[in-house]
């Protein structure tokens, strides 16, 4: 074999050599998912210890560089419809998940025997089989408007003193009742609740609470009487 070709092969060998130590070095030093952490839904409503489950096994020792963190957060949303926003980021080799939950302020009680959660955006979200949450009821014949809700909660939910002791509401597009925690029926229209709640709430803090055990309802549509049975 002549020197020349002996050189040739020698090059082709310490080429070859090292390609493959590069190629080892590389695989070696691929940054992997070493942890997962979720912060943020102290409500409990997104059940994060399912989430946490199912980001594990999908992502743990997954190559960082490879990561769809978009892909991530959308799927979340899409599966878990009590999540308002969310943002994953990799920080120091662990997947970080930030979660900003959906804020339910009451629960609608609608047809046969429809319910949904009712978020503060006046958005609806399905009942959960998971959680139960202490909120206002709502009923009605159908599912209300997101206008005629703002315009019948907004202004229980704000009054220092009704949203203490107004436990359901029924609504529909013509009539409004309060269910307080004496038992009593306050009436009104959606068109004159908030000029009304002042005087509900003197018409209940007057009375004692025997006289207002003697009643089932108080009527407050009718222009400077109540009437009450």
């Amino acid at each position: 074999m002549s020197t020349r070709i002996k050189a040739v092969l020698s090059i082709l060998f310490v080429t070859l050599v090292i390609t493959v130590g590069i190629l080892i070095q590389s695989q070696y030093s691929i940054l992997r998912v070493e942890g997962i952490l979720i912060h943020g839904d102290t409500t409990g409503i997104v059940h994060i210890s399912s989430l946490k489950e199912e980001l594990t096994e999908a992502y743990l020792e997954h190559s960082i560089d490879s990561l769809d963190l978009r892909f991530i957060e959308e799927r979340a949303k899409a599966e878990r419809p009590y999540i308002r926003t969310i943002e994953c980021y990799v920080l120091s080799g662990t997947l970080h998940v930030d979660i900003v939950p959906k804020q339910i302020i009451a629960r609608i009680s609608y047809g046969v025997n429809d319910s949904k959660y009712l978020c503060a955006d006046y958005t609806t979200v399905p009942i959960s089989d998971r959680f139960s949450l202490d909120v206002i009821m709502v009923t009605s014949p159908k599912l209300p408007p997101p206008e005629l809700l703002r315009r019948v909660i907004i202004p229980v939910k704000s009054h220092s003193f009704l949203s203490q002791i107004v436990h359901s509401i029924y609504l529909d597009r013509t009539i409004v009742r309060l269910h307080v925690l004496d038992g009593i029926q306050l009436i009104t229209t959606p068109d004159q609740l908030t000029s009304h709640l002042g005087v509900m709430e003197r018409f209940l803090t007057t009375l004692s609470p025997q006289e207002i055990h003697l009643h089932t309802s108080a009527d407050f549509r009718f222009d400077n009487q109540i009437i009450c049975k």
